[in-house]
Order: C-alpha cells, then sequence, then structure tokens
C-alpha cells in the first residue's frame, strides 16, 4: 500500500487512492505516505556492516533486512542459521587471553601434580570472530625463539564466547574447515539452523499448494523412505495444518541429516560463570 501511494503523482491521483470520503479525515494520508517514504529511504542504511556484512548474502535476510512485514515467512537458505542475534559482546580480547592463559595454566598444574615435566605453553594469536575469540596457542619457548622445533602441532584453538565467556575447543581439522560454526550455534548458542529436513518441509508445503496431497505424500515418500504410509499421511497432514510432530521430525533427521562428527564439533572445556561440563 506505501508503495501505491508513494507512486501517486498527480492530484487525480490522490483523489483516487485517498481511503476515506471526506477531505478532514484524509489529511493525515500524505503525513502516513511521508513516513512511508523516509523509512524506505532507511532502510538500506540498516543494512548488517563489518563483520556481519556476510549476512546480507542469504536471501532470507535480506528479505527480513528490507521487508520486515515478511518476518514470518520461512525463506529457503540452507546452511545459515535463522534469525542470527545480534552479539552484545561482553568478553574483549584481553579477557579471552586472560581466560585461556588460566586454562594453560590449570593444565600445566595438573600435568605438574601427576609428576610430568610440561612444556609450558602460551597464546600465539588471537583472532576475533562472530560468535566468539579464536585463541590460538603454542609452547612459550618457540614463541620466544622461533625455533620451528619448538612449536607444537595439532593443537586445536580454543573458542571464548563474546557474550558469557565460556571456554571452548576445537580440533586443527575443525578449525580449518570451518564446520565447527554450526555446531557452536545450534548446541552452543540454542539457535536454529536450517538443515536438509527443512528443505523438504518447504518443498512438501509448496507441491501441496500447488498439486495436492497426493502430490507431496509421493514426493515425501521418495525424499524419506524410512516413513511408513500412515507416518506420511500424518506427516504432510500435519505439515499443512501446522507443526510436525517430534517423533516424525526424528525420523526425518535420522534420514537427512548426517551425525555430528566429533573431530568437527565443540568440546566445552569451562562453561559460562566457571562452571565445568560434567
Amino acid at each position: 500500500m506505501f508503495m501505491t501511494l508513494g507512486g501517486i503523482c498527480s492530484f487525480h491521483a490522490v483523489v483516487r487512492y485517498l481511503p476515506l470520503h471526506k477531505a478532514a479525515q484524509n489529511r493525515m494520508w500524505p503525513e502516513i505516505v511521508q513516513i512511508a517514504l523516509e523509512l524506505l529511504a532507511w532502510m538500506p542504511m540498516l543494512a548488517p556492516t563489518g563483520e556481519t556484512r556476510r549476512w546480507e548474502a542469504p536471501p532470507f535476510l535480506r528479505r527480513r533486512t528490507y521487508e520486515p512485514w515478511c518476518a514470518g515467512i520461512r525463506w529457503p537458505s540452507a546452511g545459515y542459521a535463522v534469525d542470527p542475534a545480534p552479539v552484545r559482546e561482553r568478553i574483549g580480547r584481553d579477557e579471552a587471553v586472560r581466560i585461556v592463559e588460566e586454562e594453560l595454566e590449570r593444565v600445566r598444574q595438573g600435568k605438574l601434580s601427576a609428576g610430568l615435566d610440561p612444556v609450558r605453553m602460551a597464546v600465539e594469536q588471537v583472532e576475533r570472530h562472530e560468535l566468539v575469540w579464536i585463541v590460538s596457542w603454542t609452547s612459550a619457548e618457540y614463541l620466544r625463539t622461533r625455533n620451528p622445533y619448538l612449536m607444537l602441532c595439532g593443537n586445536g584453538p580454543y573458542l571464548v564466547d563474546r557474550i558469557d565467556g565460556s571456554l571452548h575447543w576445537i580440533s586443527v581439522v575443525a578449525a580449518v574447515s570451518d564446520e565447527w560454526e554450526t555446531d557452536y550455534r545450534a548446541r552452543i548458542r540454542g539457535q536454529v539452523v536450517r538443515t536438509a529436513v527443512d528443505d523438504v518441509h518447504d518443498e512438501v508445503r509448496a507441491i501441496t499448494t500447488a498439486r495436492g496431497r497426493i502430490h507431496a505424500m509421493h514426493t515425501l515418500r521418495r525424499r524419506i523412505p524410512a516413513l511408513s504410509h500412515a507416518q506420511v499421511v500424518e506427516y504432510v497432514t500435519a505439515l499443512t495444518d501446522g507443526d510436525v510432530p517430534a517423533h516424525l521430525v526424528d525420523i526425518a533427521t535420522g534420514e537427512l541429516v548426517p551425525p555430528v562428527d566429533p573431530f568437527r564439533s565443540v568440546t566445552t572445556v569451562r562453561a559460562a560463570h566457571g562452571r565445568r561440563p560434567r
């Protein structure tokens, strides 16, 4: 409606499109149109910048940035987290370094107590990520001498959450491939991450609307063969009416979503407020 009114360029068009009958009642509409045009002009300036600029790539975020009235629609964007929360950074770089140094010293003291002679470790590099501080570490002797024979290999970095300061660890494989991020968003941050199950849901809903429930059932049966005929009927009906029951989603997840590789997942070393996982 705002765009239609915004495109009005003649007096006759104004008279034709004004919703009320009396001139006094219609005086509010030019003010509403002006506000709407100002909002449209300001919206592009509210797009993410800096580190979060990559979130402009998924179509769903562009629509939610420039068309907030469409925020309730589930847009296809496999591989991206839905509704990424803005980072309210409470843990700075120096605090992240201190947290990791305390953990390195705790590990060293534990080895000393066991009668070992551990090498002293130190923080080597700190990288800022959207979610965490990525803290790399190596032997203190290597940092002092830069002798490659004293450099550690295979030691994955620590992750310090930028909001609550919780400490985590990832393997070198996960750090190089960046495959830890999906696990971190879903399990540590509790964000809803789209999977292949969401893609199937969108496909079945679209086929139900375009061709009917029978075609949708055939499609769902091909995508998830583990479902029985009764479960397929229940699944499509639930997708049409609302949410799918949890036991059916579990079957679809087991068929479509590969299990998390432990070498590419996140290991929590210390939860927020200093609590260690059991």
